[in-house]
């Protein structure tokens, strides 16, 4: 009990930590940064604190979907033209957030393209430290980057994306085509903003969701043409299951993967997303004797 208890001191305070170093880098970085912060309390934290999933596998998925989130918009941004190349989110971030507080550097407005204007921030910081960045100050970053270039596709399809559009793609695990069939969906359908969150809820009037499950299903079909109307169908039905599951279960079947590569490295003690994301190696010393503890206790149960 003891031990469990630490675990979920330790994820408690990785998630009070997020938390804190967002605040610090998003105060006076502007509304459309500052929107970052709904990525973590819905892609991160809300699933690192435990839960029925518990604080080793919770914390896991947390990364794992701020991951995936992070490299599928950076993908969605060079093929749109956003960016000339897959560019890094926490890099993104980095180099914007320390943009914010130079009075004398140009601005984004000052540039026809965020290309020319992120070429122009490469000028002005070539090196970006992102190995030297502990778990706190990436996520952040990443947010940072991600909530940027969400903007920026906003702008270039002509339609507002919330701060829930990203949470959403990060807990429905939206592949960057996935992603650019929502938009089209709901342009199609007259929304000036992707409402993807109230559609996955049911919290649409009736004839709209009637009409977007149309939208959706044929957008799906001309972005992902690999895949028949069964399979979109229960796409569909996963990411309302995704969005509307609290103890994030369904969101964990998304990544089960992932989820399982990740845990059988962690408990091998091989490198990791833990340390990718520059975790203190005491702290994951702490999730992997608790991961070979629930490991324990899985095959004591299986033996009854």
């Amino acid at each position: 009990m003891g031990f469990l208890s630490g675990l979920c001191s330790l994820v408690g305070s990785c998630v009070s930590s997020i938390c804190s170093v967002g605040k610090a880098i998003f105060s006076g970085v502007g509304r459309a940064i500052s929107a970052g912060a709904s990525i973590l309390t819905g892609a991160l934290s809300a699933v690192m604190v435990g839960g029925p999933l518990g604080p080793v596998v919770g914390q896991i998925l947390g990364l794992v979907a701020e991951k995936f989130v992070s490299e599928t918009v950076t993908f969605l941004a060079k093929s749109l033209g956003i960016t000339v190349k897959q560019e890094v989110a926490e890099e993104i971030g980095y180099r914007v957030a320390e943009a914010v507080k130079k009075t004398d550097w140009m601005e984004r407005k000052d540039f026809p393209s965020f290309a020319d204007y992120y070429g122009y921030l490469k000028e002005k910081l070539p090196i970006v430290e992102t190995e030297a960045m502990d778990l706190p100050e990436k996520v952040n970053y990443q947010a940072v980057g991600v909530t940027v270039l969400k903007e920026e596709i906003g702008e270039r399809e002509g339609i507002v994306l919330p701060d829930t559009f990203m949470e959403q793609a990060a807990l429905c695990r939206m592949e960057p085509e996935e992603q650019l069939a929502v938009i089209e969906a709901f342009k199609q359908s007259g929304y000036s903003r992707v409402e993807i969150k109230q559609y996955l809820q049911g919290l649409l009037p009736e004839n709209d969701m009637l009409r977007l499950r149309d939208a959706l299903l044929a957008a799906l079909q001309k972005h992902c043409p690999d895949r028949d109307p069964v399979q979109l169908r229960e796409l569909l039905r996963d990411w309302r299951a995704a969005s509307l599951d609290k103890s994030h279960q369904a969101v964990a079947k998304m990544y089960r993967g992932e989820l399982q590569e990740q845990r059988e490295k962690l408990l091998r003690d091989d490198p990791m997303i833990f340390d990718a994301y520059g975790m203190a190696p005491e702290d994951k010393k702490m999730l992997r004797e608790g991961a070979l503890a629930e490991q324990r206790e899985q095959g004591a149960a299986e033996r009854l």
